[in-house]
């Protein structure tokens, strides 16, 4: 029968072969195993398919994406990949109540539906940007680049509505969503910066 993980104190841990696991905290038991990415190259360096993104929980459901792997939908009680599409990211993901929004390697936002993965819209204006992973801010997705500007796409069709440049030294990791209408940015440079929506 599958590990009821609701029930219990639970690990998960991602590794570079591309597995994710989770663990018992108690007796450091394995609960389940999943494959987010398959290594394939001939050289060690061409196999890594590590799991830097934060892994997001919502709903009972696990979503973490992988560089040079697959973007995968994860079942937390058994382990079983609900849905899963080829798609590299070392930046992350965040995700909503019908929508996966994620940052790719060639820093273009996808959004995807929740429950299929299938593709809603893409932005590639920001494109080779290094974006940081999206936050999703009221009817908005944050992201910030490498060159220090925080950009606010439309969350229902991924147009540019807005942006500002925080540290000319780029920005350090993805923004912070605070109680849903404000940002908080960290800039490379030293600079933290708190954003608040403007009422519409």
């Amino acid at each position: 029968a599958a590990s009821d993980v609701y029930k219990r104190q639970v690990v998960l841990a991602g590794f570079a072969n591309g597995k994710m696991t989770a663990l018992e905290t108690g007796s450091g038991r394995e609960i389940w195993e999943a494959a987010v990415a398959i290594p394939h190259g001939r050289t060690e360096l061409q196999r890594i398919v590590d799991l830097d993104a934060n892994p997001v929980v919502r709903q009972g459901v696990l979503y973490v994406t992988s560089y040079q792997g697959r973007l995968v939908a994860i079942s937390l009680q058994d382990g079983r990949v609900l849905w899963n599409r080829d798609m590299s990211s070392y930046a992350g993901l965040d995700v909503g109540s019908q929508h996966v929004y994620v940052s790719d390697t060639d820093s273009e936002v996808w959004a995807l539906d929740r429950r299929s993965g299938g593709s809603l819209w893409k932005q590639g204006a920001l494109r080779r940007r290094a974006l940081t992973a999206p936050v999703i801010i009221g009817d908005y997705v944050g992201v910030g680049d490498f060159d220090g500007y925080l950009h606010l796409l439309s969350r229902l069709d991924g147009s540019v509505v807005g942006r500002v440049r925080v540290d000319s030294d780029g920005i350090a990791a993805a923004p912070v969503a605070i109680f849903g209408e404000r940002l908080l940015v960290l800039g490379a440079g030293g600079t933290l910066a708190l954003y608040q929506l403007d009422p519409v």
